[in-house]
Formats: structure tokens, sequence, C-alpha cells
């Protein structure tokens, strides 16, 4: 049941992150936040994610076009969970620097990352955020 509840809110919190996107970027890239992290910003939402939630793998897929990651046994990007496992592997070091330089370099200067951090930090309370990162969050101010 607890797993289920966790698989639950980072799904709830994806559509968070990609609405969120939206709201802040439509205006400068004309594409809402689902289909920018589909088509570029995918390493962007990999490390949005990351720092919210404890994820497995960063993952690859087999053709080094798009990435995505591991948790609780389910694999998942900005459209949600992804039913095509097999598509997808643990990406090494090696991979993440390939994502770092190939992956969305005519984004870098929009700061997606940072910007949706920084726009969460000012949220006072997200109910599907995991509970302990408002208690790490405390210990910060």
């Amino acid at each position: 049941m607890h797993e289920e509840a966790n698989k639950e809110k980072i799904e709830k919190f994806i559509v968070f992150v990609n609405d969120l996107t939206t709201k802040v970027f439509y205006e400068k890239l004309k594409c809402n936040g689902e289909y920018l992290y589909q088509n570029g910003a995918c390493y962007e939402f990999v490390n949005i994610i990351k720092r919210y939630f404890e994820i497995d793998n960063i993952l690859i897929n087999k053709e080094y076009s798009h990435c995505a990651f591991e948790y609780k046994n389910d694999y998942y990007d900005s459209m949600g969970i992804i039913k095509n496992k097999e598509n997808y592997f643990i990406a090494t070091e090696e991979d993440i620097l390939y994502m770092v330089d190939q992956f969305g370099g005519h984004l870098f200067s929009y700061h997606i990352c940072e910007t949706i951090i920084d726009e969460i930090s000012h949220i006072e309370k997200i109910p599907y955020l995991p509970s302990k990162f408002y208690k790490t969050k405390k210990l910060i101010k």
C-alpha cells in the first residue's frame, strides 16, 4: 500500500512539474512542459525529479535520444509511466556525460532545471512531495 502511495505521489508531481513549466516558460518557448521535456529537455526533467524524490536510476533509451528515470521498479518520463521498459537501460557515467553534452543544447540559456527548482522553493507546501523533503527544508532554513 505504501509503495502505491509513493507511485501516486510521483505521478502527481510529474503533472505538477509539467504544468509549472508550462506556466513559467510557455511565453518564451511556445510549448507546454510535457512537450518540452519530450523534445530536448528530458535530462533537465530527470534532474528536477531527482531533487525531490530518491530515484533508483537515470535511464537512457537504446537510440541515445531520450532519458528517463526508474522509481520503485517503474520507468518514468514527463509523460508518466513508461510501458516499453525494454527500450531503456541504466545510464552509465559516460551516458550521463553524453546527455549533458547532447540533450537540449539550444535550451541551456533558459536554465530550465534551476528556474523550476527556484519556483518550487517559493511554494509553501506541495502535498505530494515526500514528507522528509519538508523536514530537510526546515533544517536548511
